[in-house]
Protein backbone atom coordinates (compact mmCIF):
# COMPACT_ATOMS: atom_id res chain seq x y z
CA UNK A 1 0.00 0.00 0.00
CA UNK A 2 1.52 3.57 -0.93
CA UNK A 3 0.12 6.42 0.76
CA UNK A 4 0.72 10.27 -1.00
CA UNK A 5 2.04 12.94 1.65
CA UNK A 6 -1.33 14.19 1.52
CA UNK A 7 -3.08 11.32 2.70
CA UNK A 8 -0.73 11.19 5.80
CA UNK A 9 -0.29 13.06 8.62
CA UNK A 10 2.38 12.66 11.59
CA UNK A 11 1.23 12.34 14.92
CA UNK A 12 4.76 11.22 16.65
CA UNK A 13 7.99 10.88 15.32
CA UNK A 14 10.66 10.77 18.08
CA UNK A 15 13.89 9.65 18.23
CA UNK A 16 15.35 8.58 22.07
CA UNK A 17 18.94 8.79 22.06
CA UNK A 18 21.21 5.95 23.54
CA UNK A 19 21.60 7.95 26.71
CA UNK A 20 17.31 8.11 27.39
CA UNK A 21 16.35 9.71 29.98
CA UNK A 22 19.42 11.22 30.96
CA UNK A 23 19.62 13.07 27.35
CA UNK A 24 15.58 13.83 26.29
CA UNK A 25 13.98 12.77 23.19
CA UNK A 26 13.44 15.15 19.89
CA UNK A 27 10.54 15.22 17.68
CA UNK A 28 11.11 15.48 14.72
CA UNK A 29 7.85 15.78 13.12
CA UNK A 30 8.41 18.59 11.34
CA UNK A 31 11.86 17.84 10.00
CA UNK A 32 11.02 15.09 7.63
CA UNK A 33 10.64 15.01 4.07
CA UNK A 34 10.24 11.97 2.84
CA UNK A 35 9.53 8.45 4.50
CA UNK A 36 9.44 4.71 3.06
CA UNK A 37 8.29 1.67 4.82
CA UNK A 38 8.86 -1.69 3.86
CA UNK A 39 7.18 -5.24 4.64
CA UNK A 40 7.62 -8.22 2.72
CA UNK A 41 6.97 -11.96 3.29
CA UNK A 42 10.54 -12.89 2.09
CA UNK A 43 11.87 -11.18 4.35
CA UNK A 44 12.12 -11.77 8.65
CA UNK A 45 11.80 -8.00 9.75
CA UNK A 46 10.44 -4.66 8.52
CA UNK A 47 12.58 -1.86 8.12
CA UNK A 48 12.04 1.99 7.27
CA UNK A 49 13.91 5.31 5.56
CA UNK A 50 13.49 8.48 6.70
CA UNK A 51 15.15 11.51 5.01
CA UNK A 52 15.37 14.58 7.34
CA UNK A 53 15.79 17.86 6.34
CA UNK A 54 17.04 20.50 9.70
CA UNK A 55 18.13 23.85 9.92
CA UNK A 56 20.70 22.83 12.72
CA UNK A 57 22.98 19.69 13.89
CA UNK A 58 20.33 17.18 14.51
CA UNK A 59 23.34 14.42 13.21
CA UNK A 60 25.59 16.06 16.63
CA UNK A 61 22.27 16.93 18.93
CA UNK A 62 21.51 13.52 19.92
CA UNK A 63 23.97 12.17 18.38
CA UNK A 64 22.72 9.60 15.72
CA UNK A 65 25.50 7.04 15.87
CA UNK A 66 22.84 3.37 15.63
CA UNK A 67 20.96 1.68 18.25
CA UNK A 68 18.50 4.77 18.79
CA UNK A 69 14.86 3.99 19.65
CA UNK A 70 12.25 5.51 16.94
CA UNK A 71 8.84 5.84 18.05
CA UNK A 72 6.46 6.10 15.08
CA UNK A 73 2.38 6.97 14.75
CA UNK A 74 0.78 8.37 10.98
CA UNK A 75 -2.87 9.01 10.91
CA UNK A 76 -4.51 8.43 7.08
CA UNK A 77 -6.61 11.10 6.21
CA UNK A 78 -10.41 10.00 6.53
CA UNK A 79 -11.20 11.00 3.32
CA UNK A 80 -8.57 8.88 1.09
CA UNK A 81 -10.17 6.51 -1.37
CA UNK A 82 -8.27 3.48 -0.27
CA UNK A 83 -10.87 1.46 1.01
CA UNK A 84 -10.07 -0.42 4.50
CA UNK A 85 -6.95 1.82 5.47
CA UNK A 86 -7.13 1.87 8.76
CA UNK A 87 -6.88 5.08 10.41
CA UNK A 88 -3.62 5.21 12.38
CA UNK A 89 -0.35 3.57 11.72
CA UNK A 90 1.71 2.89 14.73
CA UNK A 91 5.35 1.42 15.47
CA UNK A 92 5.47 2.07 19.22
CA UNK A 93 6.58 0.40 22.79
CA UNK A 94 7.57 -3.14 21.79
CA UNK A 95 6.79 -2.58 18.27
CA UNK A 96 9.35 0.86 17.57
CA UNK A 97 11.96 0.68 15.23
CA UNK A 98 15.89 1.32 15.45
CA UNK A 99 18.29 3.07 13.83
CA UNK A 100 20.73 0.86 12.41
CA UNK A 101 22.68 3.00 10.03
CA UNK A 102 22.77 6.78 8.71
CA UNK A 103 23.96 7.92 5.02
CA UNK A 104 24.10 10.69 3.27
CA UNK A 105 24.73 13.06 5.63
CA UNK A 106 24.93 16.63 3.79
CA UNK A 107 25.76 20.29 6.08
CA UNK A 108 25.64 23.49 3.82
CA UNK A 109 24.42 27.20 4.51
CA UNK A 110 23.02 26.24 7.90
CA UNK A 111 21.37 23.46 6.86
CA UNK A 112 21.47 19.51 7.58
CA UNK A 113 20.05 16.93 4.98
CA UNK A 114 20.40 12.86 6.25
CA UNK A 115 18.90 9.77 5.89
CA UNK A 116 18.37 7.42 8.90
CA UNK A 117 17.87 3.26 8.19
CA UNK A 118 15.55 1.86 10.79
CA UNK A 119 14.40 -1.76 11.68
CA UNK A 120 13.19 -4.17 14.00
CA UNK A 121 15.07 -4.48 17.28
CA UNK A 122 14.81 -8.25 16.62
CA UNK A 123 17.57 -7.43 13.66
CA UNK A 124 20.03 -6.54 16.54
CA UNK A 125 18.56 -9.72 18.91
CA UNK A 126 19.04 -12.44 16.21
CA UNK A 127 22.90 -11.20 16.05
CA UNK A 128 23.25 -11.49 19.53
CA UNK A 129 21.42 -14.51 19.71
CA UNK A 130 22.17 -18.52 18.52
CA UNK A 131 20.00 -21.85 18.84
CA UNK A 132 22.33 -23.93 20.60
CA UNK A 133 20.03 -27.00 22.20
CA UNK A 134 18.96 -29.93 20.58
CA UNK A 135 15.20 -29.61 19.58
CA UNK A 136 13.59 -32.78 20.31
CA UNK A 137 11.04 -34.52 17.64
CA UNK A 138 7.84 -32.51 18.03
CA UNK A 139 5.99 -29.71 15.60
CA UNK A 140 7.52 -27.62 13.79
CA UNK A 141 5.35 -24.64 14.88
CA UNK A 142 6.11 -25.37 18.63
CA UNK A 143 9.80 -25.15 17.59
CA UNK A 144 8.70 -21.99 16.00
CA UNK A 145 7.12 -20.38 18.94
CA UNK A 146 10.37 -21.68 21.05
CA UNK A 147 13.06 -20.18 19.13
CA UNK A 148 10.94 -16.61 19.16
CA UNK A 149 9.74 -16.80 22.72
CA UNK A 150 13.66 -18.38 24.63
CA UNK A 151 16.25 -17.19 21.69
CA UNK A 152 14.81 -14.41 20.22
CA UNK A 153 12.78 -13.21 23.13
CA UNK A 154 10.61 -11.06 21.27
CA UNK A 155 7.56 -9.43 23.10
CA UNK A 156 5.86 -8.62 19.90
CA UNK A 157 2.70 -10.42 19.15
CA UNK A 158 3.30 -13.76 17.13
CA UNK A 159 1.38 -16.84 18.87
CA UNK A 160 -1.77 -16.86 16.67
CA UNK A 161 0.09 -15.98 13.83
CA UNK A 162 2.22 -19.10 14.21
CA UNK A 163 0.24 -21.43 11.46
CA UNK A 164 -0.15 -25.28 12.90
CA UNK A 165 1.91 -27.65 11.09
CA UNK A 166 1.15 -31.63 10.78
CA UNK A 167 4.34 -32.65 11.10
CA UNK A 168 7.30 -33.33 13.68
CA UNK A 169 11.04 -32.42 13.13
CA UNK A 170 13.82 -32.88 15.24
CA UNK A 171 17.04 -31.14 14.74
CA UNK A 172 20.30 -29.44 16.48
CA UNK A 173 20.88 -25.90 16.80
CA UNK A 174 23.90 -25.80 15.79
CA UNK A 175 25.04 -22.64 16.90
CA UNK A 176 23.17 -20.55 14.36
CA UNK A 177 21.25 -17.40 14.44
CA UNK A 178 17.33 -17.72 15.60
CA UNK A 179 16.55 -15.97 11.48
CA UNK A 180 18.61 -18.54 9.84
CA UNK A 181 16.40 -21.42 11.98
CA UNK A 182 13.64 -20.13 10.94
CA UNK A 183 13.55 -19.86 7.76
CA UNK A 184 15.48 -23.08 7.35
CA UNK A 185 13.00 -25.03 8.72
CA UNK A 186 10.16 -23.42 6.27
CA UNK A 187 10.44 -25.63 3.45
CA UNK A 188 10.22 -28.70 6.02
CA UNK A 189 7.12 -27.63 7.54
CA UNK A 190 3.78 -29.69 6.22
CA UNK A 191 0.78 -27.44 6.93
CA UNK A 192 -1.99 -29.00 9.31
CA UNK A 193 -4.44 -27.74 6.75
CA UNK A 194 -6.55 -30.90 4.53
CA UNK A 195 -4.52 -31.77 1.63
CA UNK A 196 -1.72 -33.96 0.62
CA UNK A 197 0.16 -35.10 3.48
CA UNK A 198 4.57 -36.14 3.69
CA UNK A 199 7.60 -35.65 3.52
CA UNK A 200 10.45 -36.16 0.88
CA UNK A 201 13.79 -36.94 1.79
CA UNK A 202 14.73 -37.83 5.58
CA UNK A 203 16.91 -35.99 7.96
CA UNK A 204 17.88 -32.67 7.15
CA UNK A 205 17.40 -32.94 3.65
CA UNK A 206 13.49 -33.65 3.99
CA UNK A 207 11.21 -31.40 1.91
CA UNK A 208 7.45 -31.36 2.41
CA UNK A 209 5.41 -33.39 0.55
CA UNK A 210 2.49 -31.84 -1.24
CA UNK A 211 3.12 -28.23 -0.05
CA UNK A 212 4.75 -25.29 -1.09
CA UNK A 213 6.28 -24.58 1.95
CA UNK A 214 6.35 -21.48 4.54
CA UNK A 215 7.45 -18.44 4.80
CA UNK A 216 8.85 -16.31 8.06
CA UNK A 217 8.38 -12.80 8.05
CA UNK A 218 7.43 -9.84 10.38
CA UNK A 219 4.85 -6.86 9.16
CA UNK A 220 3.38 -4.38 11.42
CA UNK A 221 1.10 -6.83 13.56
CA UNK A 222 4.37 -9.08 14.30
CA UNK A 223 5.96 -12.08 13.22
CA UNK A 224 4.43 -14.91 10.84
CA UNK A 225 4.56 -18.33 10.14
CA UNK A 226 2.33 -19.08 7.43
CA UNK A 227 1.77 -21.67 4.40
CA UNK A 228 2.24 -20.14 1.05
CA UNK A 229 -0.95 -22.63 0.47
CA UNK A 230 -3.04 -20.67 3.24
CA UNK A 231 -1.75 -17.23 2.17
CA UNK A 232 -2.38 -18.32 -1.76
CA UNK A 233 -5.84 -19.35 -1.00
CA UNK A 234 -6.40 -16.69 1.48
CA UNK A 235 -5.57 -14.18 -1.40
CA UNK A 236 -8.28 -16.28 -4.21
CA UNK A 237 -10.79 -16.18 -1.75
CA UNK A 238 -10.80 -11.93 -1.37
CA UNK A 239 -13.82 -10.85 -3.53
Amino acid sequence: MVLGITELKIKNLTIFPLEYPKRKAISINNSTAEMDYFESILEPTITMKIDLFNSYSLFNEIPIRGGEKVEIELQVNSNTWIKDTPESFKLEGDNAMYVYKVSDVSTSNARELLTIHLISKEYFMNEQSKCLKKYQSNNINVHVKDILKNVLQTKKDYDKNIEDTSNSYCFYGGNRKPFHVLQWLAPKSVSASPGVKGQSGKGQQAQGKGTAGFLFYENKDGFHYRSIDELVSGLGNKK
